[in-house]
């Protein structure tokens, strides 16, 4: 049903938030404040709101621009790329002061570095054939269809230049309507690459050799199917602070290096000095670890087997100037307990999206007097924030860092201190 729409505020996810005539709320992607658009509403998805495909806009915002790429509004990826730079930091910046404002936290929140287009060194790609085509690209907005596109401004050039080759060999690898996922990740000596097929497949000789030949041609470096290794011309490795790390196949990485560095900038800024023990909690592969392992001694924990083996056997190889040591352990499950937290001089915490509220109240706990907590979620970050206010650590300026360009998602380093007894 088409209605038209007054947009009067957005949502924490960038949706015009408008209300009807019975004042029911209607969300409307791609809308700014104050705009008029006409939309097609659906039935409510859930008991709090409807949906409207934006159809058209009436009367546009002045902090209306548009859209730098061909695919927005169609793609699933970026949402906010019709806001102008101004309104979009002012946006983003908002999501992480109304967050601690819910949880009653009082903080500084510094402006975001907005970090460009065209740095972005890890991707997924879809891919499908279709009537004797290759679509490649990713899904449709609110879809699990592939959206064939040939071009995207997030992503660093060595990765893009690969879609049209990508093509070309797919397009003898897949059968009719067969689908796979390509994750490739820019190392610093090549790009690693990792097909996984939706429905499983065996390769022939022939297409094994094809998919060779495309790794030669085009510096791939290392090629898996699944868990399977399909070659490995060289070790794909990452650098954290200048030291060599070694990656296993689809790493979990910071979006861009330059991200990386800005974060890891703000973690070691805001370190204690001496440092002599600390805990990198949920750490990865190393990306604060091994800058750490600089200053004091580390213990670096993660559940993730693979990180911590890669951790450690790159750590055998290129030893930090202090002992740095991977220990693999579900935090969720178990986390550090006070009395082994008692032994450190500080913690660094990066957990997932969902925080990790069980090993703050544990921090909280503890006879610790200095936790650095980076995170990808305002809601769980100042959630976790909360809990350790009421221990009484006082939060100092939260950075912010928009690795993720055009989305509602934004990256957060804080360090909290409570004074000695």
């Amino acid at each position: 049903m088409e209605q038209v729409l007054t947009i009067t505020q957005l949502n924490a996810k960038g949706e015009g938030i408008s209300l009807d005539a019975a004042g029911h709320t209607i969300l409307t992607p791609f809308t700014l404040p104050g705009e008029v658009v006409r939309g097609e509403v659906s039935l409510p998805l859930t008991h709090e709101a409807a949906r409207a495909d934006l159809l058209e806009v009436l009367t546009a915002s002045s902090e209306r621009q548009p859209a730098p790429c061909p695919y927005f509004g169609t793609c699933g990826g970026c949402q906010l790329q019709h806001m102008t730079p101004d309104f979009y930091v002012r946006f983003k910046k908002d999501q992480v002061i109304d967050s601690l404002r819910q949880q009653g936290v009082e903080a500084f929140v510094e402006d975001p570095v907005v970090l460009p287009p065209h740095l972005r060194r890890r991707i997924n790609f879809k891919a499908q054939k279709v009537k004797g085509k290759v679509l490649l690209g990713y899904h449709q907005r609110r879809t699990h269809k592939v959206l064939d596109i040939h071009e995207c401004p997030l992503l660093k050039p060595e990765l893009s230049t690969l879609m049209t080759p990508l093509r070309e060999v797919l397009l003898s690898i897949l059968s009719p309507q067969e689908e796979v996922n390509l994750f490739l990740t820019l190392a610093e000596n090549g790009i690693d690459m990792v097909l996984d097929f939706k429905q499983g497949k065996t390769l022939t000789l022939e297409m094994n050799q094809r998919l060779v030949e495309f790794g030669q041609k085009h510096r791939i470096i290392r090629m898996g199917m699944g868990e399977d290794l399909l070659f490995q011309r060289e070790e794909p490795y990452v650098k954290f602070a200048g030291h060599m790390v070694k990656i296993p196949p689809n790493p979990f990485l910071q979006t861009s290096q330059e991200a990386e560095a800005l974060l890891v900038k703000y973690v070691v800024e805001n370190l204690t000095k001496p440092s002599k023990r600390i805990a990198d909690l949920f750490c990865g592969l190393g990306t604060f670890s091994v800058p750490l392992a600089d200053h004091g001694a580390v213990d670096a924990y993660e559940s993730n087997k693979k990180s911590i083996h890669y951790l450690n056997y790159s750590q055998a190889k290129n030893p930090s100037p202090h002992k740095l040591q991977g220990i693999q352990r579900d935090l969720f499950v178990y986390p550090l307990t006070p009395q082994e937290l008692n032994t450190y001089d500080v913690v660094v915490l990066d957990p997932p999206r969902a925080g990790a509220p069980a090993q703050v109240k544990n921090l909280v706990a503890s006879q610790m007097r200095h936790v650095i907590m980076v995170s990808c979620n305002a809601q769980s970050f100042a959630r976790d924030a909360r809990i350790l206010g009421k221990g009484g650590f006082m939060p100092g300026p939260i950075h912010l860092v928009d690795q993720f360009l055009w989305t509602p998602h934004m990256e957060m380093v804080a360090s909290f201190r409570r004074p000695s007894p």
